[in-house]
């Protein structure tokens, strides 16, 4: 996990085993951001001002002595700003990384410049550390990607766009012509190349928040649809002010179905994870909710919820307590999944209860589901 310490503090990242009470801790120059790990090694996202940034990589092999990888620190620097929102570990030692800026970014020794106030990137980082591959997205209106995940040399990637944005001088389709608000769009590429582009959405504000790809290579989206919500043939209808949805793509981009996720009030989806060809949905839902036909309430404002989706069929886990409750992180741990829980007054699932946090203002709990 990365942390940011309080003010004055340092900021670490930090790597535990339940097997063993040893961990280690690398001090950042800067605010600790995106993290991605695999056995071979990781990568985390230092950012030391609003057009700085680095990506380094450190090795969570060798114990106590480890320290990010200076040798292997990738520049990413930006006359107006850079945000990196999301990073994922290829599998070859390789990484990429996602997110929007302003003005003219520079990753490594490639450049892109915006088309209006915001655009979005990604990039591929070869194990050396060398920049591989700077795709931009955008146009005149707010663009930006949020989410990507990669297999080797097979990367996906999501976000949002508006009005006139293009990807390597493709225009992308609107869901409602001239609409005033974004569009979400998935990307899959393979060597660089981009193999398909769907856009996807409805008359209101979109948001894709997450993606995942599964063994056989199908893209998953998870994010908040209001209103209507068209991906491919499959429309969905939120219920309240907002629900959370599930989208799915095969590997040669064929539409393979869409689940809505909540209730009669304001619902969401924020991380998925895949386990070979399940799909595990970290989100949160207020009110109530009912998910493959089992009724869920929420104690207090908002609950969390884990939703495990087999061959198309959610069931879900609340996440109760009688405050606030968010998955704020969600990674794969083995068959099962590690999940980051804040909470503002302790919550209790899987037989687990939280103590409500010292600081009334909220905590995290970190909370291992061994199998799912």
């Amino acid at each position: 996990m990365a942390l940011n310490a309080p003010a004055g503090g340092d900021t670490a990242v930090m790597r535990g085993r339940l097997e063993s009470p040893g961990r280690w801790s690398a001090e950042l120059r800067g605010a600790a951001g995106a993290l991605a790990a695999e056995d071979g090694g990781g990568l985390v996202i230092e950012h030391a001002g609003p057009a700085s940034a680095d990506a380094l990589w450190f090795d969570p092999r060798v114990g106590p002595a480890a320290t990010p990888d200076t040798s292997r620190r990738v520049p990413l620097r930006a006359t107006d700003y850079v945000v990196v929102a999301d990073a994922a570990m290829c599998g070859d030692g390789g990484a990429v990384i996602a997110g929007s800026f302003g003005g003219t970014l520079r990753v490594g020794s490639q450049v892109v410049s915006t088309g209006g106030q915001r655009d979005g990137f990604v990039a591929r980082l070869d194990a050396r550390g060398q920049v591989s591959l700077l795709l931009r997205m955008g146009g005149d209106g707010d663009d930006g990607f949020g989410a990507v995940d990669c297999r080797a040399d097979v990367l996906a990637v999501a976000g949002t766009f508006s009005q006139g944005a293009e990807l390597r001088g493709a225009l992308l389709q609107r869901m409602v012509a001239r609409s005033p608000y974004a569009d979400a769009v998935v990307v899959l590429l393979r060597g660089g190349d981009v193999v398909w582009t769907r856009t996807f959405g409805g008359g209101q504000q979109d948001l894709a928040a997450d993606l995942a790809l599964t063994a056989r290579g199908d893209v998953a989206v998870v994010g908040v649809a209001r209103g209507e919500l068209a991906a491919g043939d499959v429309i969905l209808e939120a219920q309240g002010q907002a629900d959370g949805y599930l989208a799915r793509w095969s590997a040669a981009g064929d539409a393979q179905g869409a689940l809505r996720l909540g209730g009669p009030d304001y619902d969401g989806a924020s991380q998925v994870v895949a386990l070979g060809e399940r799909l595990i949905v970290g989100g949160f839902f207020t009110g109530t909710a009912e998910l493959g036909g089992v009724p869920l309430t929420a104690r207090g404002g908002d609950d969390a919820m884990l939703v495990t989706v087999r061959d198309g069929i959610p069931s879900a886990t609340a996440i109760s307590g009688d405050g606030r409750e968010e998955i704020v992180s969600l990674v794969r741990a083995g068959e099962g999944v590690a999940l980051g829980i804040a909470h503002t007054a302790g919550f209790a699932a899987w037989n687990v209860s939280a103590a409500p946090p010292a600081d009334p203002l909220g905590g995290v709990t970190v909370v291992l589901v061994p199998s799912l």
